[in-house]
């Protein structure tokens, strides 16, 4: 394959998955491993029909795929415009250790956890996982305005900084998601946008 890549460019395709396959916009989350290979995790249905996490990585000229969970409910969502929970969400993959890997997830029927898998082989990792360290510190988490409903965002560099220490987190107030419908009732006022320099220091 060619780069750049365009619209015009045709595939690669990572999972041939059908239409009504489990798939939604933004289940996808891209990373890249410490050899800098190109890492995608994503939820689909098995050939069962239950939902379940996939993780892929492209090596050696293929896409290799690995299924990370093993339930047994199907998680079946339609409709149009924007939905709130479909009954599956996933974060993206966080490095917890050299080579272990974690995927934050939240099920309608399971709950919420995480599943682990090995770098180099991308199979489950069941015992003995690492405790996940937080991505952001707890201050980030915290709204500035006081009002009735309201959150945080943030949104971090995806750049080099210069210094492997040192990234960029943006952070923001919000009010819930809405799905496309109008407000009703009184507003909160403008939000402070604000970048945060993050240091990591040495234990």
């Amino acid at each position: 394959m060619k780069l750049p890549i365009t619209l015009e460019t045709k595939g690669p395709i990572i999972d041939p998955v059908p239409s009504g396959g489990g798939m939604i916009n933004g289940g996808q989350k891209l990373v890249f491993d410490s050899q800098n290979r190109p890492m995608v995790t994503y939820h689909k249905s098995d050939t069962d029909g239950n939902m379940q996490i996939y993780v892929a990585r492209f090596d050696h000229g293929k896409w290799t795929r690995r299924v990370l969970s093993a339930w047994d409910k199907p998680v079946k969502f339609s409709g149009r415009g924007a939905m709130p929970f479909i009954g599956i969400r996933i974060s993206p993959p966080q490095r917890i250790d050299t080579k272990v890997w974690t995927v934050a997830y939240r099920h309608r029927d399971y709950g919420s956890g995480v599943r682990a898998f090995n770098e180099e082989t991308l199979q489950p990792i069941t015992n003995d996982i690492p405790r996940p360290r937080p991505e952001f510190p707890a201050e980030l988490k915290r709204a500035e305005i006081a009002f009735k409903g309201i959150g945080t965002r943030q949104a971090h560099d995806l750049g080099d900084s210069g210094d492997p220490k040192v990234r960029y987190v943006m952070k923001w107030d919000v009010l819930p998601a809405n799905h496309d419908r109008k407000r009703s009732g009184p507003l909160p006022p403008p939000a402070t946008l604000r970048v945060y320099k993050l240091i990591r220091r040495e234990n």
